[in-house]
């Protein structure tokens, strides 16, 4: 019925995590091919026969849940455990003897055994009511969150909102900033949509989607991960719409999940104390033994002659047995453990330490080695607009920028806060934008007035890489990536010498300047050009990608540097690590210049330490040679790491590593 099976989906959506090439989307290499192969629509979206259709074909967006689980099923796990029918046999065996001693009238001698029986009922009784209870929990926290989860579909043509339990696949999901994504598919529409994707793939920052017509039109090669998104995936910039791929069980997350719900490795000092508490069980088990066997010795040889009455002695004797077998010796040992532990977790918190996960704090005392990952873990995760570089590099501060000349402040406004898509109500838009926001309302500028002046916006694309807007058809401002406005500009703003032409000595002098901030932190080129464009059609030359007048003949004003400042407590963190023998590694993206950089300044590293690149590291961590295990052993900086090369990294670590900060 349908052109593509459920596996083949799961074959290209996989390749979206395992970055293959196009080569294994194969012949699916238009939004049309989908299109076609799942007979959906993505203008007008799903009918109502076509939701049952692949309901029953593809399955519901359910996660698979266990069997449940019934009273009597409950009852036989607790009865049939070993402990529970020593316990009972010993128990009824002792009331039967107490039965026979006293001729079956009931006598005191019957309160001890009929009190042990009935405190082993009661406890078998809690062990089958808290399973029942934990399940209906779980079952009731699972109904909660489905019920809590809704997303926008197109079907017959209009937009609804559905409980995500009601997605199929086909079905056309709008996207919207803060968005939570329930299913896996495929981006068939979007304008400057990024995806937050960390809680699948652990890379910090999102992750720009385009559709597979933008990237043939670019000419640019087809990659899985550009184009594919999953489920626990959320939409922090743009919109766009979504092809459903995957649902349920089938989502990626989903299966990823199955074996880490398995039972977990125990922890080394768990597991000691579990061998401990099995020897002190042997122990006690054999001493049961030997007083069973002493006090029945003594029972027949002794008393045998005497005039007692033996079943009374004899169903003591199993009570005492039962009193005796009755203690937990791993519970006892592993809840103080679990005390002591929670002691630590308290104090942790008490420092403002985030603990994820319990056990792991086991461990804390065999590490030496801390990898951290991307400069947000050591820093405050707040970009701030640090300086700008015009003739010299100087601090970006009210005071100098007061300083300026009105048309170089104007022009600065217009590039840097007019040409800004920050919403301050919904915090939307990104770092860079958001930091510049703020620097506007330190100097108190009133941008409402030239707001209502502009008439038209580009905004930033993966392809154009710049930003702009055009003020009354008469002035062009731009800004985004350094290099690109440089070589877009054939003037240059100079606040000693006012507008000169960039000649050869000048753009070196210039790219010099770029290089220095660029170690540093991210740094953004601004420019204008003032144009007349009233005769322009701007708006089809806009939208027919041929709009030139920001990429050619600008005016360049400059760059700005934006850093994201260390926390105040990553210094002295780093140096109590480093002085107790613990080996801070630090892994980025970024470049091995600006990354060692940010490793001095958070005193991760001296100027000599080793630091390498992803692509090297990994050659090297392939040879296996013994200079270069020594090398990577005191690894201090791991710059351009892609994902393989981190974990390339942890590999390398693995007996010694202590967490991986992402």
């Amino acid at each position: 019925m349908f052109k593509v099976s459920k596996e083949k989906l799961q074959q290209i959506l996989a390749s979206g995590i395992t970055q293959d090439n196009q080569d294994s989307m194969g012949e699916f290499n238009t939004t049309k091919c989908f299109e076609d192969s799942l007979k959906c629509n993505i203008e007008q979206g799903l009918s109502n026969d076509g939701v049952l259709l692949r309901r029953q074909e593809f399955g519901e967006n359910r996660k698979q849940n266990q069997d449940c689980i019934s009273t009597m099923k409950a009852v036989w796990i607790i009865l049939f455990k070993p402990k529970s029918m020593v316990l009972f046999s010993l128990s009824i065996n002792s009331m039967i003897l107490i039965y026979l001693s006293t001729d079956g009238i009931y006598t005191n001698e019957w309160i001890e055994s009929l009190v042990t029986f009935g405190l082993i009922c009661l406890s078998f009784v809690l062990s089958v009511s808290q399973i029942k209870n934990d399940e209906q929990k779980l079952q009731q926290n699972q109904s909660l969150d489905e019920q809590t989860k809704f997303a926008v579909v197109l079907r017959n043509g209009k937009l609804i909102r559905i409980i995500a339990d009601s997605l199929v696949v086909g079905d056309i999901v709008i996207l919207q900033e803060n968005d939570e994504i329930y299913v896996d598919g495929l981006i068939v529409k979007q304008q400057n949509l990024y995806i937050d994707e960390c809680s699948l793939t652990g890379e910090e920052k999102p992750v720009h989607k385009v559709t597979l017509e933008e990237v043939v039109q670019s000419q640019q090669p087809i990659s899985p991960q550009k184009h594919l998104v999953y489920a626990g995936s959320r939409v922090v910039q743009g919109c766009g719409k979504l092809l459903v791929l995957a649902v349920g069980p089938e989502a990626l997350v989903n299966r990823i999940l199955i074996p880490l719900q398995q039972e977990e490795k125990q922890t080394p000092i768990t597991g000691e104390i579990r061998n401990i508490s099995h020897k002190m069980e042997r122990i006690k088990f054999v001493g049961i033994i030997i007083v069973f066997v002493m006090l029945l010795v003594r029972f027949i040889f002794q008393y045998s002659e005497q005039n007692i009455n033996r079943y009374s002695m004899f169903s003591k004797i199993l009570n005492l047995i039962l009193a005796l077998k009755s203690g937990k010796a791993y519970e006892t040992i592993y809840t103080h453990f679990q005390i002591q532990l929670s002691e630590v977790v308290k104090f942790m918190l008490y420092e403002q330490n985030l603990v994820r996960r319990l056990q792991k704090l086991e461990n804390m005392a065999f590490m030496d080695t801390v990898v951290v990952d991307e400069t947000g873990i050591l820093t405050q995760n707040r970009i701030t607009v640090e300086s700008i570089m015009n003739d010299t590099i100087e601090q970006f501060t009210t005071s100098q920028f007061n300083l300026y000349p009105k048309e170089f402040q104007q022009a600065l406004i217009d590039s840097c806060f007019i040409n800004n898509y920050y919403d301050p109500n919904t915090e939307s838009g990104s770092q860079i934008e958001k930091a510049l926001f703020e620097f506007s309302e330190t100097i108190e500028l009133n941008l409402s007035e030239r707001l209502k002046q502009v008439t038209h916006r580009i905004p930033f694309s993966s392809a154009r890489k710049i930003q702009s807007i055009i003020i009354n058809n008469d002035r062009v401002v731009v800004r985004g990536l350094a290099e690109q406005i440089l070589s877009s500009s054939t003037k240059f703003y100079s606040l000693k010498n006012g507008i000169v032409a960039i000649d050869d000595v000048l753009k070196k002098n210039l790219e010099q300047l770029m290089v220095e901030m660029h170690q540093q932190g991210k740094i953004m080129g601004i420019a204008y050009r003032d144009v007349d464009l009233q005769n322009e059609n701007v708006k089809e030359l806009i939208e027919n990608n041929q709009f030139e007048y920001d990429r050619q003949n600008l005016t360049l004003l400059g760059f700005l540097l934006f850093v994201d400042p260390l926390r105040d407590e990553t210094q002295s963190a780093v140096k109590g690590l480093r002085q107790a023998g613990v080996q801070v590694v630090f892994t980025t993206e970024n470049d091995s210049i600006s990354a060692k950089n940010f490793a001095i300044n958070a005193g991760i590293m001296i100027s000599n330490s080793i630091i390498m690149e992803g692509s090297d590291f990994s050659e090297r961590f392939n040879r296996k040679g013994q200079n270069s295990k020594n090398e990577i052993q005191n690894l201090h900086v791991l710059s351009r790491a892609r994902p393989r090369d981190k974990y390339k990294l942890v590999q390398e670590f693995y007996w010694s590593l202590l967490s991986w900060c992402s």
